[in-house]
């Protein structure tokens, strides 16, 4: 049986292979699989394995990342949700001349000191 997990806290390679090990040596697992870029574990078992147990066995390991069951739907929904992001427009913040070479003269938008 395969299943797919979340894993949180790696940040290079060497915490993807670090993982990837870790849930190789699991006794139970046939497969693993850890890619980095998308913060998964896809993991082919005999017989159905609890996430507390492949944590612990992160922990026991030393590693400090975090596993959980993977949510497709929720993976969709965050990405729907930074498309709809729309960009930061300028604030409405009073400006200074950096060089103050005007004194305290201000500006309504930034890049507006004629200098």
């Amino acid at each position: 049986m395969k299943h797919t997990y979340k894993i949180t806290g790696m940040t290079c390679n060497g915490c993807r292979t670090n993982a990837e090990d870790t849930l190789k040596n699991i006794k139970g697992v046939t497969k693993a699989t850890v890619k980095l870029e998308e913060g998964i574990a896809e993991v082919e078992m005999e017989k159905h394995i609890a996430t507390e147990t492949l944590q612990q066995e992160f922990l026991k390991a030393g590693l400090h990342y975090t596993i959980t069951d993977f949510d497709p739907n929720s993976a969709k929904e965050k990405t729907e949700k930074t498309v709809a992001i729309k960009p930061i427009k300028d604030g409405n913040g009073v400006f200074y001349c950096p060089m103050h070479c005007e004194g305290e003269k201000t500006y309504d938008k930034a890049g507006d000191c004629p200098v």
